[in-house]
């Protein structure tokens, strides 16, 4: 019935973060059940996000509806209603389900929650791609289908919508991670090097809105990827802690493209970082590290380790030489508000730019370069 089960280290040998590994797994089009203890609805805001395949948690004991999820209290008869609507409609109305159940209630439901993998961890890039970070409302034609469907089969259930966003954008007017997005762009989007369908996990602090985007609705259920058009189209997911995101897509076997997780050095718990070194590609922002471009597009290629130095302001200011400059785009996609247009070719607009250099180490001509 189900392609993943999950069950939280709170309610004995389980997984840390199991919540979260519920919305990544439900990301990659499996539909998955996750067992919690109430006091792991703590994490719900923190580990909330769209969701592709069926996504149901069942809550041990009694708590508060989360918000964002169809909330079912199912007793007796109602137990097998109730999961079996959450396996087959979670992902038709694109809201989790979640179900607070008692011992017995659990009993009642185990026999529908063998795991028999039926689907292979999948990604399409325009599945999240028009929600951008936003916690989209869902439509509420379907939450009111499928609570009229619910009350028919005898189970009670509630909804309500989902909070305002918990993404809060990097500092303007560039951050290291847009560097970084820019030198993963080269990298996994270049045709000589035949990626498959990339996965980039980050920061839900590392991610910027997108302007002027018109969704990319598809529900395509193979694995695809698209051509960004700026460093900001790069990441695919925007977590709490990535590399619990990275751990939980490479322990469901995800392998249609590389795996790369963008964090800070707070982000590697060490616990996990031995599982996941030499499987995914892992670009860390700290004090230390170096702000090659080709170390980053590298990560990916060869499931490595690197660090990135973050950013700093200074008094420096860059230019660039015209004779050089192809006009090729690279330093406009890093998105940087300091950089324009002028009369073809980009320019640096002083009063905006901080001096912190990223735009020397995306430009492969050597049209830019530290002004006197």
């Amino acid at each position: 019935m189900i392609d993943s089960m999950i069950i939280s280290e709170s309610l004995g040998n389980g997984l840390g973060d199991a919540l979260l590994r519920g919305f990544i797994d439900s990301s990659l089009n499996l539909r998955t059940t996750v067992l919690i203890s109430g006091g792991d609805l703590a994490q719900w805001g923190s580990s909330y996000m769209p969701i592709r395949g069926s996504l149901l948690v069942i809550v041990m004991g009694d708590a508060d509806c989360p918000w964002g999820a169809i909330c079912m209290r199912p007793r007796g008869e109602a137990v097998i209603n109730a999961v079996k609507e959450a396996i087959n409609y979670s992902e038709v109305v694109e809201v989790p389900y979640v179900a607070m159940m008692d011992e017995e209630s659990m009993r009642d439901a185990h026999a529908l929650l063998r795991e028999k993998r039926r689907r292979p961890p999948v990604f399409n890039k325009n599945w999240i791609m028009s929600y951008r970070w936003l916690n989209r409302s869902a439509r509420g034609d379907r939450i009111n289908w499928a609570l009229h469907r619910l009350a028919s089969l005898g189970v009670d259930a509630s909804y309500s919508p989902p909070q305002q966003s918990r993404i809060a954008a990097p500092p303007s007017p560039i951050a290291a991670a847009d560097f970084i997005y820019l030198c993963l762009y080269k990298s996994l989007y270049d045709p000589v090097n035949e990626v498959g369908v990339p996965l980039v996990i980050t920061r839900t602090d590392m991610v910027r809105p997108i302007t002027g985007e018109k969704a990319r609705g598809n529900f395509n259920p193979r694995p695809l990827a698209f051509l960004p058009r700026t460093a900001a189209e790069v990441p695919d997911m925007a977590v709490s802690k990535p590399l619990a995101a990275v751990h939980e897509a490479i322990r469901v076997g995800y392998d249609y493209g590389p795996i790369v997780g963008v964090m800070r050095e707070e982000d590697l718990m060490n616990g996990l970082l031995g599982e996941v070194l030499g499987k995914a590609g892992l670009i860390v922002i700290g004090e230390e590290g170096d702000t090659s471009c080709d170390d980053v597009a590298l990560a990916p290629l060869e499931s490595r380790l690197v660090r990135v130095r973050d950013i700093e302001v200074t008094q420096r200011r860059p230019r660039i030489l015209t004779d050089y400059c192809d006009a090729c785009g690279d330093c406009l996609r890093l998105g940087c508000s300091a950089i324009g247009v002028e009369a073809g070719h980009p320019i640096i607009g002083s009063s905006k730019c901080i001096g912190c250099g990223l735009c020397l180490g995306v430009c492969s001509r050597d049209a830019i370069q530290w002004g006197n």
